[in-house]
């Protein structure tokens, strides 16, 4: 399956609105989404290629030398077949030709899946934020009392 990494628009939205909620626990709406355009921001789409079907895509922003990923999320029929590597390796990459020095993100702890791949890719573990993410109750209509510890992660980008 060949696929193409574009710079983020618009034209992704209604794609990128039904990903997130057959995706996410706590879906991003159309407003977070759309307030994530701007200079400092660096969001990118992988489709495939010849076409605009959208598998994934990643959120993140530059402030001072550093890069936080704040949403990266594949479709569901997609999910482990390495696209997710895919994104991250091309915001490295992106992030390392700006300058940046460091890259940041937080996992929730239960995303082992997710933890795995960061530390395949020179991510380390920084930190725990105890009770950060809202945990979703099972028919995913509202957040439960429990909250979730979210793990800190950060990679080096300096040669």
């Amino acid at each position: 399956m060949k696929t193409l990494i574009v710079p983020f628009s618009e034209r992704y939205l209604a794609q990128t609105l039904i990903i997130e909620k057959q995706a996410q626990p706590n879906p991003w709406n159309e407003k977070i989404i759309r307030s994530c355009f701007g200079r400092r921001y660096m969001n990118f789409a992988l489709t495939l290629a010849n076409s605009d079907q959208l598998l994934g895509y990643v959120f993140s922003d530059h402030v001072a030398g550093e890069v936080s990923i704040m949403n990266i999320c594949i479709s569901p029929q997609y999910q482990r077949k390495g696209f997710a590597k895919q994104l991250l390796n091309h915001l490295v990459s992106h992030s390392q030709a700006i300058n940046a020095e460091t890259l940041w993100l937080e996992v929730r702890e239960s995303n082992i899946a997710a933890r795995a791949l960061y530390n395949e890719l020179d991510f380390n573990e920084i930190a725990v934020r105890k009770n950060y993410y809202p945990v979703i109750s099972a028919n995913q209509k509202k957040p439960i009392n429990n909250k979730e510890n979210a793990i800190v992660m950060s990679r080096d980008l300096a040669f």
